[in-house]
Order: C-alpha cells, then sequence, then structure tokens
C-alpha cells in the first residue's frame, strides 16, 4: 500500500536552533540584525546545507510524519509539500519556497523512512479562497497518481487557512474515505480529525436524501452497503423486483444485528408482516403492490416499465373482480385438465355458452375472455337474469369499474410495442396520455376508486415504499447524531 502526506509548509514550519526563524516585517527585503526573510534564509541554509542541518528541526512536520509512520508501519511514505513563490507580491521575500527545499533536502536524512519529498508551487495569493481552490484542483494528485488503494494524509498545521482549506477540500473530494485530516498544534498532542468522515458522510446523506426523492433505492444501496440505510434500501429494491424469499432475508438480517431496537424493530416487524402477506398471495395486497409500484415508475419517469406495472395491475384486477362474480381463474396446480375448474365455474353461472359460443376453449382465461365474462354478467345483472354469486359490489360500482379497464383497452396495443411487451417502439408520458386520453395521475386515480371495490387500500398514507424511504432517512439523521 502506498501511504502520501500532503502538507502546506508555512512559515514556522522550519525551526533554527530550536524555534521558528523570525520573519521580518512586511516590505523588508534586506537583513536587519539577524532577521532575514524566509527565501533568503531558505538559499542560504541550502548554499551550506552541512553545516545548518544540525541546527534544523520541523516539529510539526516531523510529529506528523512519525504519527503516519507508527500507524502504518512498514509502508513507505511520500511526501508533496506545497509551499508559496509568488511572482509579484510585497509579501514574496518571505515566501515558503526555499524553506520547503530545505525541509525535503532535510527531512528524510532525519527520517530515512520517508521514501521522497516533493515541493510543489503555489503561485497565487495563499490568502484569497477563491484562487487557492482554483489552485490546488492542479496542485493535489489525483486518485490514480497516487496508486491503488492509496492511503493519503492531509496535514493542515503550516500554511494560510486559505491553503489548508483548499487542501482539504480538494482531498477529501479526490480520495475520499482514503484521506485523514492531521492537525499539529504547536503546544499540545497530535490529532487526526473527523473533518473528513463528517464532511464526507454529510454529502452521503445529501445524495441519500436526493436518491429517495426519485425512490432510487438501488443508488442508496450502493452507497451505503451493509449498513442499515443501505440494507433498507436493498430491501426495496427486492421487493420492487417481486424478489420476496431474498426480500425476507434483509428483513431479517437488518432485525438480528446489534443496532436494531426500538422504533426500527417495530417497522421492520411491520414490513415483515406486509411481505409475509405479498407470500401468500393475498390479492389486494398484491393489487397495491402493483399500484405503488406503478406509482413509482411514472414518477422515475421510466414509462415502458409503467406500463408493464399497468398491464400486470389490469389483469390483476380483472381475476380478483371476476373470481367475486363466482368464476375460477386459477388453474389446477395437478392434472390434465389444469383450467377445468375455470370451464365449470362458467357453466355454472351460465355464462360458457355466451362467452365461448361455438368453439372450443383454448387454454387459460385470457383478458379478452375475463372482460367478455365482466360485461355479460353486468348485462345480466342489469335485467335480473345473474345467475352467479353476488360479489358484494354494486351494480353501478362494476359499471364503474368497467369503465376503468377501458382506459387499458387503448394503452394496451402500445404496451405491447413498447419494450415492456415485444417491440421497440419508443414511449413518453405525453404518449401514454394521448393514447389513453388521460394524464398518468388521472389513471392512478381511476384504479385507486376501483380497487377500494376489492379491499385493496391505496390510499398516500398507505405507500410501503414511502414507509422504507422515511425509516432510511431516520436511520441515517439517528446515525449523524451518535457521532
Amino acid at each position: 500500500m502506498n501511504v502520501w502526506l500532503l502538507a502546506n509548509v508555512g512559515q514556522r514550519d522550519l525551526y533554527v536552533d530550536g524555534r521558528a526563524p523570525e520573519v521580518p516585517k512586511k516590505g523588508m527585503s534586506e537583513p536587519a540584525g539577524n532577521v532575514l526573510p524566509l527565501r533568503q534564509l531558505g538559499k542560504q541554509i541550502l548554499g551550506n546545507h552541512e553545516a545548518w542541518r544540525g541546527r534544523l528541526s520541523a516539529p510539526m512536520l516531523e510529529s506528523a510524519v512519525r504519527h503516519i509512520l507508527e500507524t502504518v508501519s512498514g509502508a513507505p511514505l511520500r511526501v508533496i509539500l506545497f509551499a508559496t513563490d509568488q511572482a509579484d507580491s510585497p509579501h514574496r521575500e518571505n515566501d515558503t519556497i526555499e524553506t520547503a527545499k530545505v525541509l525535503a533536502k532535510w527531512l528524510p536524512e532525519r527520517l530515512p523512512a520517508v521514501a521522497s519529498v516533493e515541493v510543489r508551487r503555489i503561485q497565487d495569493s495563499p490568502q484569497d479562497y477563491d484562487r487557492m481552490l482554483k489552485a490546488f484542483e492542479s496542485l493535489v494528485p489525483h486518485a490514480g497518481g497516487t496508486g491503488p488503494n492509496a492511503l493519503v494524509y492531509v496535514e493542515i498545521s503550516g500554511g494560510t487557512p486559505a491553503c489548508n482549506m483548499a487542501l482539504t477540500l480538494t482531498a477529501i473530494r479526490r480520495f475520499r474515505e482514503r484521506c485523514r485530516q492531521i492537525y499539529v498544534p504547536q503546544r499540545g498532542q497530535l490529532g487526526e480529525l473527523e473533518l473528513g468522515r463528517n464532511l464526507l458522510e454529510s454529502y452521503r446523506a445529501e445524495a441519500a436524501g436526493r436518491m429517495l426523492d426519485s425512490y432510487d433505492f438501488a443508488g442508496v444501496a450502493d452507497l451505503y452497503g451493509d449498513e442499515t440505510p443501505g440494507r433498507l434500501a436493498a430491501y426495496a429494491v427486492a421487493r420492487g423486483n417481486l424478489d420476496l424469499e431474498g426480500a425476507e432475508k434483509i428483513l431479517q438480517q437488518i432485525e438480528a444485528s446489534a443496532g436494531a431496537e426500538g422504533t426500527l424493530i417495530e417497522e421492520i416487524r411491520k414490513l415483515r408482516r406486509q411481505t409475509d402477506r405479498l407470500r401468500r398471495e393475498d390479492k389486494p395486497a398484491q393489487l397495491c403492490e402493483l399500484y405503488w409500484q406503478l406509482d413509482i415508475k411514472w414518477k422515475r419517469n421510466e414509462f415502458a416499465d409503467g406500463l408493464g406495472r399497468l398491464h400486470h395491475l389490469d389483469e390483476s384486477f380483472l381475476h380478483v373482480l371476476v373470481e367475486r362474480l363466482g368464476v375460477m381463474t386459477r388453474k389446477r396446480e395437478n392434472g390434465a385438465d389444469k383450467w377445468k375448474d375455470f370451464y365449470d365455474s362458467l357453466r355454472e353461472v351460465g355464462l360458457y355458452e355466451i362467452v365461448y359460443k361455438k368453439r372450443d376453449p383454448e387454454g387459460p382465461p385470457t383478458r379478452v375472455i375475463l372482460r367478455s365474462i365482466l360485461k355479460h354478467a353486468i348485462d345480466q345483472m342489469g335485467s335480473g337474469e345473474w345467475r352467479g354469486r353476488d360479489p358484494g359490489i354494486s351494480l353501478e360500482d362494476l359499471k364503474q369499474a368497467k369503465n376503468v379497464l377501458d382506459t387499458y383497452d387503448k394503452t394496451g396495443d402500445l404496451r405491447n410495442n413498447t419494450l415492456a411487451g415485444h417491440g421497440f417502439t419508443g414511449v413518453s408520458r405525453d404518449v401514454i396520455e394521448k393514447t389513453a386520453g388521460k394524464t398518468l395521475e388521472n389513471i392512478l386515480a381511476s384504479y385507486a376508486t376501483i380497487l377500494t371495490m376489492v379491499g385493496a387500500d391505496v390510499r398516500p398514507q398507505t405507500n410501503p415504499f414511502d414507509d422504507v424511504r422515511k425509516l432510511i432517512l431516520t436511520c441515517i439523521t439517528q446515525a449523524a447524531g451518535a457521532q
């Protein structure tokens, strides 16, 4: 593993005879007694390094280097020093470029574990925050230039506040979790700062919030991995794919984790009950699930997938409605004639000959057949000839349901010709709304009304994916407060 130290060189980083050199007052470029401008002092030392070597020290930089070598033993340490070298400034004579060169020569002699020291020049005003941010974009190495999985330390004791701010922000953004910050006070003990971790955590929480605004659970799962917010997001991804076994396994892992307690446990158990209803093929639960997935697909502008969910919702509701009329639409698990129950129940309600006329039935009850059953049942209820089961739904409500289902007839061919079916026709919000003659919101509202007829509650406060979003945000907020 490669280890790097990035540090700004300030006017008090190089000591001579155990103390920082006295810096001349502004505008003083000539020696005054024993006071030399830093640029001149650095050149003087470089010109006779052997004579000066024993008089030099760098307490803050040495402390940082020793800390790194003790923390990451055995790894070669490469150092980059950032020093001021202004072309035209009243402070030019006290720029740190020459003292940085002295440190670059002296440091590997003092600490042989230092593999190399490079000096990089800051040529703009070190007091200008905006210019320093721009300058350090080119001064700080890129992640690819430090080697794979390099550990990068930033020492922010020397240099101006503007330089340290720019160095810190650039390094954290570039190396992220692999960047650590060190502060060495002139008096006191060295410490590793939480600045980078807190800043990255803030960025991560903000990114997660944006992703959750658009129901991007996969993105949040990638951001948080095996942490609780990541697992909750992974649960939502599995549930969205109806991978119910995978979803249940994730919930079990969260419930068994050390930090799961109180409200989190209660919410997890609530989600487990919902998942269990889906695994038991509870029809109202399945319809609600399809409705909320359709809602999310359209909010995410995933229109082809949305048409696929609409097709599934429409047909599933139709099955439930027809079964309410006493017609069995499910196939037998065993036996040669898997659809015998369907044909027999159709005969019992007196619709077999009407629906199939003179044709022999083939295969499962298609959507066309189910729509025909619903239509004839409504007609017979109106004329008093209905022989089937009382569906527990008024005739007016059945007519309303049929009208809503007619909406899908307008979009069915569109769905078949898109990626959700077997074609390559493009689709957009405008295309769907023009084809259906309704807005997407009106289509959803229409289905919400008829789903209540069969016990499916899709009021906004029942959206389980919103519950997961809130739970993820709560976990992120609580984790930030515990830091």
